[in-house]
């Protein structure tokens, strides 16, 4: 194998790799809200941190810097011995029908301003928390703003049903109870006799 070749594989095999690498942008969708509203907000939410404004391009990316805590280091390594840091947090926007998407970097730059400064990456460090906590601060106040639900929340419980008295049914009409009391005796006439008889006298029958 020719060594152009073995280059031109290494090349793609790296270029490959490169593709495959996870964004260090921390991203999140902001709903309801336009770019210049957002980028407002993160410039005085940053500026309130001790943050300065390094670089505003309108509303498509912000980025600020402040200098990073040495004491720990110093008082590990000595004083003197820890070059200057600073952190540097950097915002991309993107206007979406949905909303605005926003995502954060955020690095710690040894000897910034000099020819052999270098930057490493601060996700897992309490600045990047911190610009975390603004993102999500940004959230929670537009979902509340324009109604959205949170995906991760429970759905509401719907409220139990409250049944309305039903009428009360119409009782059926009652049957006569036969009555218990014995029938009342045959009236007699004057001449003791029942009406029966006084019947068959008057038309002449003769009982046998």
């Amino acid at each position: 194998m020719s060594r152009s070749l073995a280059a031109s594989l290494a090349m793609a095999a790296a270029l490959g790799c490169a593709g495959l690498r996870p964004s260090p942008y921390a991203e999140v969708t902001i709903p309801g809200l336009r770019g210049k509203a957002v980028a407002q907000a993160l410039r005085e939410k940053m500026i309130a941190r001790g943050y300065e404004v390094t670089r505003s391009s309108g509303t498509r990316e912000l980025a600020f810097a402040k200098a990073a805590d040495t004491f720990g280091a110093s008082a590990m390594l000595g004083a003197g011995k820890v070059p200057p840091r600073q952190t540097r947090v950097r915002y991309r926007l993107q206007e979406l029908e949905q909303g605005v998407r926003v995502g954060a970097l955020v690095e710690v730059v040894s000897n910034p301003g000099k020819a052999f400064q270098y930057a490493a990456d601060d996700s897992d460090g309490p600045e990047a928390a911190d610009v975390r906590a603004i993102l999500a601060g940004l959230l929670n106040a537009a979902r509340k703003k324009v109604s959205v639900p949170d995906p991760a929340a429970p759905p509401p419980r719907a409220a139990p049903r409250k049944e309305e008295p039903r009428p009360p049914r119409p009782e059926p009409d009652a049957a006569p109870r036969p009555s218990l009391e014995a029938p009342p005796p045959p009236r007699r006439s004057e001449d003791s006799g029942t009406l029966d008889e006084m019947e068959r006298r008057a038309l002449g029958v003769t009982p046998r």
